[in-house]
């Protein structure tokens, strides 16, 4: 199974801005938010060009309502999609719940900081069967750096003509 890093494509298209404030909300997700989710207000930082995933924090995706409306069905029981405010268009902040212990760390490559914790994945190696059915996820290592997703995921968002993202492959 092909998997990669979800990047959104700032320097071509608008990214967003939020307070100190609200971006330290941004840190609860990784767990439910919803029951108590106020929408969050964010400003437009215009390049020129708007898409479908503009850029908030690296570990927290956004997507336009119609980004939504077509990953919807593929992803909808691994995050929930909480409403952004302060954009003539509609944007939904991504929280990714879906938290995968699948890291092979006796054959992934992963370099650490003095402390001990994850600096980086160098090489991503995932036990065997642990991502079957998983289209958006994050490992627990590297949860405030990034967010994965599948070839499917991929795929979806390339037929779909939906623009902002960039996708490297890890595995």
């Amino acid at each position: 199974m092909n998997v990669y890093k979800l990047i959104q494509d700032s320097d071509t298209y608008d990214s967003l801005l939020a307070s100190r404030e609200a971006r330290q909300r941004l840190d609860e997700f990784g767990k439910p938010q919803a029951q108590s989710w106020e929408p969050l207000p964010v400003d437009v930082y215009s390049v020129g060009r708007s898409g479908d995933f503009p850029s908030l924090r690296r570990d927290v995706p956004v997507f336009s309502e119609g980004a939504w409306q077509v990953l919807r069905p593929l992803i909808e029981l691994s995050v929930e999609a909480l409403p952004l405010i302060g954009t003539k268009d509609s944007y939904l902040a991504i929280n990714v719940l879906d938290i995968a212990d699948c890291l092979d760390h006796s054959r992934a490559k992963i370099s650490l900081l003095p402390s001990g914790g994850v600096m980086s994945v160098d090489k991503y190696v995932f036990k065997d069967g642990c991502l079957n059915n998983r289209h958006i996820f994050k490992l627990p290592e590297t949860a405030v750096q990034e967010v994965l997703v599948s070839e499917e995921f991929k795929q979806l968002v390339e037929r779909s003509g939906l623009k902002g993202l960039m996708f490297r492959k890890v595995a």
